[in-house]
């Protein structure tokens, strides 16, 4: 995630998200989410994008208002977020990141179009702000 297109928070919960969860390099879901949207994942059907059960994975919310991202142990992060003013990098497991920056708030808003989250079950989510809802432009 080198060399990012960054942008205003605000700018990328006004667009579309497309989400996939990966184990390894096969997709096992998968979703076009609306601007703004607050996203919930797990394995259970209440949420927005849904895991499946074998994974028993917990109900989390990875975004709201569109753009904030949620950071919680034990989830391993590749993102661009905004912390004040200052666009950086985060890259690690949660719980060493919070070690090493302990004013570390539970949400931030992202700063660029992509971002990965990994679980420790094996499970990937990468996730993309669209430039619009057209599914042929995904």
């Amino acid at each position: 995630m080198n060399d990012p297109q960054l942008h205003p928070a605000r700018e990328l919960a006004e667009r579309p998200l497309v989400l996939a969860a990966l184990e390894g390099a096969a997709p096992i879901a998968g979703g076009r989410f609306l601007p703004g949207a607050t996203i919930w994942v797990g394995s259970n059907s209440k949420n927005d994008l849904v895991i499946p059960a074998r994974f028993e994975l917990t109900s989390y919310k990875l975004l709201s208002q569109g753009s904030l991202i949620h950071l919680a142990p034990p989830l391993h992060v590749q993102a661009w977020v905004w912390i004040g003013e200052e666009p950086v990098e985060i890259k690690g497991f949660i719980r060493e990141l919070k070690r090493s920056r302990p004013d570390l708030p539970e949400a931030l808003p992202l700063a660029s179009e992509r971002f990965i989250i990994r679980y420790a079950t094996g499970i990937s989510l990468i996730g993309r702000f669209a430039d619009d809802l057209d599914p042929k432009r995904q």
